[in-house]
């Protein structure tokens, strides 16, 4: 589903609608306005092709539990595949109001971005506030130290600067 948000056409995918540990719906579509509702869901996906005609080609990850299925390892895989094909794209890993987790699913996007030097650390962006603990305190520390750039408030376990 295509929908326009500021003149850019926006195409969101829902992964993992969970409903406990282990049980997800299947993949489903949202709007932009509707994903800021979507706190049971574990993790979903925007791309946003239209804004690469002004430089500003984005792929965001919205990581709201750290589960032990590979559904983000999944959306991970096409977040890196977007970023090789796309030099000028960025990738935005939203990591606000994770309470935590299993890490291990983090560590696929971790290790693609380490395996793939085409993929800048300068291009990568992680957001977390004060509600970003445990184990996606972790995953925010991998992400800054590949070199990404970490930007919110201080998370609820403190961050090594």
């Amino acid at each position: 589903m295509k929908r326009t948000l500021a003149g850019m056409a926006l195409a969101v995918t829902v992964a993992g609608g969970c409903t406990g540990p282990g049980r997800s719906a299947p993949p489903r579509h949202v709007s932009a306005w509707d994903m800021r509702w979507q706190r049971d869901i574990a993790y979903l996906a925007s791309h946003l092709p239209a804004a690469r005609a002004a430089g500003l080609g984005t792929v965001y990850l919205k990581y709201n539990q750290c589960l032990s299925d590979d559904g983000f390892q999944q959306l991970a895989t096409r977040a890196l595949t977007l970023l090789k094909a796309h030099h000028d794209y960025r990738l935005i890993v939203d990591l606000r109001n994770n309470r935590g987790g299993n890490t291990a699913p983090f560590r696929s996007l971790i290790t693609g971005l380490q395996d793939n030097p085409q993929i800048s650390p300068a291009r990568i962006i992680g957001l977390v506030n004060q509600y970003t603990a445990s184990s996606a305190t972790l995953d925010a520390e991998d992400l800054k130290q590949a070199g990404a750039a970490l930007i919110g408030q201080t998370t609820a376990m403190s961050l090594d600067t």
